[in-house]
């Protein structure tokens, strides 16, 4: 990993620490259609629930809301499935696994993405990011029904974790 990437990587996760009473990294849920979805992290903060996944890569991101496919247009061209619609089935699967508790959805995007056209309307890079969750106080706290919520969410990806493949 190249020293600007790490440092990248490093920003974003103090970011994520700061702005969140409690944070998970890497966790797996149920969909609810017999099959599961990857989170790359989650936050819990006073307002509800953060759903948060990174977009990585160097060069023009050709993107849309409403695209079925997006283009990265770097070194080579790369054709991917539209993530915006990816984290609509993973923001069901933690509305679900936690009861129902208020969640957003962030998509991330490296500091080595252009977007050149249309920013899709949940894609944020990292100084964006740092504005819309801004550092906690210490003393933060959330609701007993979001802490509920969170410890029920934990659980079930402790048990969609440990399904045999």
């Amino acid at each position: 990993m190249s020293p600007s990437r790490w440092r990248w990587h490093a920003r974003l996760r103090r970011t994520l620490r700061k702005s969140a009473v409690e944070v998970r990294a890497n966790l797996v849920l149920e969909d609810g259609l017999e099959g599961f979805v990857h989170l790359d992290w989650l936050l819990l903060r006073p307002e509800g629930l953060y759903l948060i996944d990174i977009l990585e890569g160097e060069g023009a991101l050709l993107a849309g809301d409403n695209l079925r496919e997006w283009t990265l247009l770097g070194k080579r061209r790369f054709v991917f499935p539209n993530p915006v619609q990816g984290m609509a089935s993973k923001l069901a699967a933690v509305r679900r696994s936690g009861a129902g508790q208020p969640a957003k959805t962030l998509l991330v995007l490296s500091n080595g993405l252009d977007l050149p056209r249309v920013r899709p309307s949940i894609a944020v890079d990292l100084a964006t990011l740092e504005k819309r969750l801004p550092p906690l106080p210490g003393d933060a706290a959330v609701t007993p029904d979001l802490a509920r919520g969170w410890a029920r969410l934990i659980e079930a990806s402790a048990k969609a974790g440990q399904v045999p493949p």
